[in-house]
């Protein structure tokens, strides 16, 4: 009774089922085919979509490039116009600090000319003072030379200097150049006193008398005992560049030739001490 129920339960599910898909199949459109033109007109819209769609991505890129381009430019000055601002900032500083040592150096160097100049100010100062001592000095060893040359022998003062006049009759023989012993003794106290003074030029002068030797030789005779006079003078450590000889004749007496004694005189060797500033007449 069972199998019988089921077989019938069966039967009315698959009547349903038949009723259904009949039912499906009156309501649906009916099936055609496609035509070849639709198909291809089909391929073009859709071959068109795809180029319509691969231009404006193309565009959209070339877009988006150009907008990248000003982009990149625009950073790019930008970064230029920083740099340029940097170094001119730099250059500025760097003029500042150039003004600033010229400044410092300029400074400098006026303090060590301002130094400098009082320096040679004093220095010369100094060097006036010490030469005026020098002069005082001089003239001090000068005048008390003087006074001593005045007790030894005849002294007067000329232009040309300081005149020193030893006689004939204690310094040669008649006719003769070679000094007496008593000559030497005079002539040392004279080398003393004129080492004692500031180093002047000396010009010693011979002479003779008029009777003494021929002549011809009175300017011989004249220059060999001046320089007689000389070489001993160099001996007691005068300076030899500072001294000179000169034979003077017979042509300027100082006393008569006819006594022995005017002649004795007029046989005198004169020693000048120049001035400083004496400039012998050529």
């Amino acid at each position: 009774m069972k199998h019988i129920f089921k077989i019938g339960i069966m039967a009315f599910a698959g009547a349903v089922l038949a009723a259904a898909i009949a039912a499906g199949c009156a309501g649906a459109p009916p099936r055609t085919e496609a035509s070849p033109s639709g198909v291809r007109a089909a391929d073009l819209a859709n071959q068109d979509k795809t180029n319509a769609d691969l231009q404006q991505q193309q565009t959209e890129n070339v877009a988006q490039g150009k907008q990248d381009l000003r982009d990149s430019e625009a950073r790019t000055a930008a970064a230029a116009a920083v740099a340029a601002s940097k170094a001119s900032q730099n250059l500025k500083d760097s003029e500042a600090r150039t003004a600033g040592l010229a400044a410092v150096a300029a400074d400098k160097a006026s303090q060590n000319l301002s130094d400098s100049e009082m320096q040679t100010t004093v220095l010369s100062a100094l060097a006036a003072d010490q030469a005026s001592q020098d002069l005082r000095n001089s003239e001090m060893r000068l005048a008390a030379a003087l006074a001593e040359l005045a007790k030894l022998t005849a002294v007067r003062e000329e232009e040309r200097g300081m005149v020193i006049t030893l006689s004939g009759s204690i310094l040669f023989r008649s006719g003769k150049s070679t000094l007496l012993p008593s000559a030497k003794a005079k002539l040392d106290q004279v080398a003393d006193a004129l080492l004692g003074i500031n180093a002047r030029s000396l010009v010693v002068e011979g002479h003779t008398d008029s009777q003494e030797v021929s002549k011809s030789d009175y300017q011989g005779l004249s220059q060999r005992r001046a320089d007689a006079v000389r070489d001993y003078l160099i001996q007691r450590s005068y300076q030899a560049g500072l001294i000179k000889a000169r034979g003077m004749g017979m042509d300027n007496p100082i006393a008569d030739n006819a006594s022995a004694e005017g002649r004795a005189n007029n046989r005198r060797v004169n020693i000048i001490v120049e001035r400083e500033s004496y400039k012998p007449k050529p």
